[in-house]
């Protein structure tokens, strides 16, 4: 399972690479899996908000 701060990583990586603003630089990105079956061994699950403290 990824953790919300892995994708929030993902997220900030390709907007910057591809300058883009949209979410993921503006690429579409299929998820598949069951989110609420297992939370991540290290992190917090991808339905708990992320904030600038979070990520530090």
């Amino acid at each position: 399972m990824v953790s919300s701060i892995n994708l929030t990583y993902i997220h900030i990586k390709m907007k910057h690479e591809l300058k883009s603003n949209g979410w993921f630089g503006d690429k579409n990105i299929l998820f598949v899996g069951d989110i609420l079956q297992l939370p991540p061994v290290c992190g917090e699950p991808v339905f708990e908000q992320v904030t600038a403290k979070t990520l530090i």
